[in-house]
């Protein structure tokens, strides 16, 4: 098990690269812009939004997106935005757990699933 010394290490020892449009690689900042943070998120492959900084805005907003302010800028820690993917992933691992024993349970039938309709 890493002490907490030895993964701010790490993460430094394992550099982030961006795609620089030409085939090739860029080394990455430890703070993205946003723009940045748009390549590094894959927002153009994954996306069917026109406006990309609305995804980044939703992201803030509605996920917690990390970031810090710098001269009234926000950055993009990249350590802290891996953090974030990685609960993310956990989060929606546990959502999609829970779901399918409660999936299981329903299909043995130790508990009915009631329409809204028909509960009191």
């Amino acid at each position: 098990m890493l002490l907490k010394d030895e993964n701010i290490a790490n993460s430094f020892m394992t550099p982030a690269v961006l795609p620089d449009g030409n085939g090739g690689f860029t080394p990455c900042s430890e703070l993205l812009t946003e723009q940045e943070l748009i390549v590094f998120l894959r927002i153009p492959e994954v996306s069917k939004s026109k406006d990309y900084h609305n995804v980044i805005e939703n992201l803030k907003r509605m996920h917690n997106l990390p970031r810090v302010h710098i001269c009234g800028k926000p950055l993009y820690p990249l350590e802290a935005i891996r953090q974030w993917i990685k609960e993310e992933n956990d989060e929606q691992q546990i959502i999609i757990l829970c779901f399918s024993r409660l999936l299981a349970i329903i299909r043995l039938g130790l508990i009915r699933a009631e329409p809204a309709s028909e509960r009191r």
